[in-house]
């Protein structure tokens, strides 16, 4: 009886390990897409920054090419349609940065540059010229696919947040009903 529980107990154990191997071996098959295959039957909207919107899903990509990494770029937001009582009126301006796409190992960082302070530079202070200015790191976005060149990244849950640009109101500090984060 004992040695029919023990050799059960191991032919579970071995199954187990075998499903699981092929599930790690599915997982690898569905990793090793292409660029190509990854980009095919999707929507592409070409412009400084090329995006692709799966038809059915509506999930998106972004793809930068390397050359785009460690160069800034104008970001801008403005409000197509919106309530004004809100502070949302047609063709509203509201933010302007400059931002930055920089890699850092599986990720891609949106960085968010400091464009006010100048410097002489024949000025000994300007040794010191990146003395307390820091760059904020808006966004770290893992990199799905990389392939000659170019990075494939998913974009939803950006455009989703508010890391690029706040909507919502900020909590007014005397409302008690108002959510504290720390």
């Amino acid at each position: 009886m004992k040695f029919s529980r023990i050799s059960l107990a191991l032919i579970f154990a071995i199954a187990g390990n075998c499903s699981a191997y092929a599930a790690d071996k599915d997982k690898k098959k569905k990793k090793d897409k292409t660029l190509t295959e990854l980009l095919a039957n999707k929507i592409e909207t070409k412009g400084l920054l090329n995006f692709y919107q799966d038809k059915k899903t509506g999930k998106t990509l972004m793809l930068l090419n390397e050359s785009q990494l460690n160069s800034p770029i104008l970001y801008f937001a403005h409000t197509v349609n919106g309530i004004t009582d809100a502070g949302h009126f047609k063709g509203a301006y509201r933010e302007t940065k400059i931002i930055e796409f920089r890699r850092h190992f599986d990720r891609i960082d949106i960085i968010s540059k400091t464009p006010i302070h100048k410097f002489d530079q024949n000025s000994p202070i300007s040794k010191a010229q990146d003395a307390n200015i820091s760059e904020a790191v808006l966004a770290s976005i893992k990199i799905e696919k990389e392939e000659k060149g170019q990075f494939a990244l998913k974009i939803d849950k950006l455009f989703l947040s508010e890391a690029l640009h706040k909507v919502s109101p900020w909590a007014r500090v005397d409302d008690k009903k108002s959510k504290k984060t720390i």
